[in-house]
């Protein structure tokens, strides 16, 4: 069984997959009305149904149903399976389960002699999965570290021109089985940045809601120097985080290093995002970050937690380029 959230889709298919969802929900709400029917007659009494020319009845409703039907209730779903007149005429009966509240991606289907079975898979909580990804990081991050050190050196000598303060930034951040560790970046924020964003947001009550919901102020951040703008749009300020990916701290990719003020917010995800080291870029970074919620983010790193390949790395680092390349900011 395979799960998928909107933001796995590029942005310019965005919209046909929406009308697809829209098409598949009344499929579903017109076969519930449909199955609602038929158990409705399957509840009369003989002498009723005596009345009613049964087989006609089916044939004409699961005419409707164009060869599917889509069933909520199991015991329903028995009874069809063992009436001949479904059997001739339908191709396919599609259980819906009651797993309200029970997270469906990574989740693969057993049988078990005729039990049906829910495997919930984590990946990355795999040892030799571990050990995959740590040695394509160890690789890939000393390489990068050595192509791209005369840039950190240009980077380093322009913080400290445009305004006073370091010229790495390090913030202590959630870790694999809820410990924190340094996370690095070349500091982007003057030294008061908590200071301005109080009076900013105290000023602006339109600002003050985008923070609460995403956690970020998109444009006009009063807390950026004029260079660490520029740093962002290219992403160029997360580059010493290859420092951590090679001590073992971060992964190429991987979730979002969340904050150490996130921990509750993170509720149930985090037994599953904090199984796995955070990552330099990921799946928020490249659904267009901008537009998600926190509780998307949380989704979109369980995901790949749960779901988490050699491929579905590779895709993510390819649009990591095109998003730094675009310089849209990753």
């Amino acid at each position: 069984m395979k799960g998928y959230y909107l933001n796995d889709v590029l942005p310019e298919k965005r919209e046909d997959v929406k009308r697809h969802f829209q098409i598949l929900q009344a499929e579903i709400n017109r076969c519930e009305t449909i199955i609602n029917n038929l158990l409705e007659f399957s509840r009369r009494s003989d002498k009723e149904l005596e009345l009613i020319d049964v087989n006609s009845l089916l044939n004409i409703t699961l005419s409707l149903v164009e060869k599917d039907l889509f069933v909520r209730d199991i015991e329903l779903t028995k009874r069809l399976e063992q009436n001949p007149t479904i059997r001739a005429n339908v191709d396919e009966i599609r259980v819906i389960p009651d797993m309200f509240g029970l997270a469906t991606v990574g989740v693969k289907a057993e049988d078990l002699d005729g039990i049906l079975l829910f495997d919930m898979e984590w990946n990355l909580a795999k040892p030799h999965n571990i050990f995959i990804k740590r040695v394509i990081d160890i690789i890939l991050s000393s390489f990068a570290i050595a192509i791209l050190s005369p840039l950190m050196g240009f980077i380093s000598i322009k913080i400290r021109r445009d305004s006073k303060g370091p010229v790495i930034f390090s913030q202590r951040r959630l870790w694999k089985g809820e410990s924190t560790f340094d996370f690095l970046k070349f500091r982007t924020m003057y030294l008061d940045a908590d200071e301005k964003l109080r009076q900013f947001l105290q000023e602006n009550p339109k600002a003050r809601k985008e923070w609460e919901k995403f956690a970020k102020i998109k444009s006009g951040d009063p807390r950026v120097t004029n260079f660490g703008s520029w740093l962002r749009r290219y992403s160029l300020d997360e580059l010493p985080q290859l420092i951590n990916v090679f001590r073992g701290k971060m992964s190429l990719a991987g979730p979002r290093p969340y904050l150490l003020r996130e921990f509750e917010e993170m509720r149930g995800y985090r037994k599953t995002i904090l199984k796995t080291l955070p990552g330099m870029t990921g799946l928020w970074q490249v659904s267009g970050k901008n537009e998600l919620t926190f509780e998307d983010r949380l989704k979109l790193d369980e995901y790949y937690v749960r779901n988490w390949s050699l491929w579905l790395d590779f895709v993510i680092l390819v649009r990591t380029v095109k998003v730094v390349w675009r310089g849209e900011g990753v």
